[in-house]
């Protein structure tokens, strides 16, 4: 999974185009595409924000407490990092390691 900092990457080094039910991010650097679907979360007993905003783990713990996970999130108007409890069901967008 990927890290904070290739999350902020992403954020800083693509542009983001809300497109469909997800955004399309395009690289600055070289033009390579990557689609990431609104997939919304699982809470435990039903889907939240399904095709309106993306839920994506990071592999970064979040400083304050080991309940939470860094995740980014984005919608159509939107796109930053937060912390979110690690019971909750986010996507996952597997990354390779250099």
């Amino acid at each position: 999974m990927p890290t904070k900092e290739q999350f902020e990457e992403l954020m800083a080094e693509c542009t983001w185009k809300w497109q469909g039910n997800g955004c399309l991010l395009t690289s600055k650097k070289n033009g390579g595409t990557l689609f990431l679907p609104a997939a919304g979360y699982y809470n435990g007993s039903s889907h939240d924000y399904a095709r309106t905003v993306g839920f994506y783990w990071s592999r970064t713990l979040y400083d304050e407490n080991s309940y939470d996970a860094i995740s980014l999130r984005f919608a159509s108007s939107f796109k930053d990092l937060d912390n979110s409890s690690r019971y909750r069901g986010l996507c996952i967008r597997p990354v390779r390691l250099p």
